[in-house]
């Protein structure tokens, strides 16, 4: 009895959609502007990191490409 494995199924890749918008300001503030949605409720909130603070560098980093004046997609993907 000969057993066939059938071939392996590619799944497509989902592109990421963002949760929002990251702006640095000149004195190097970040400035999140974020929408969550659950069914029907819809969330919006702005939260402000300033430089020297405790949570500052942790959201920096995950936001590549920021500079002052710039402003990068936020994702959903942080652990």
């Amino acid at each position: 009895m000969s057993l066939a494995l059938a071939p392996p199924v590619i799944m497509a890749e989902v592109p990421k959609q963002p949760i929002g918008s990251a702006t640095m300001e000149s004195d190097g503030t970040i400035v999140m502007r974020l929408r969550m949605m659950q069914g029907a409720a819809v969330g919006d909130v702005e939260k402000r990191y300033v430089p020297g603070t405790s949570n500052y560098q942790t959201v920096r980093s995950h936001l590549p490409g920021l500079a002052p004046g710039k402003s990068v997609p936020v994702y959903n993907d942080w652990n």
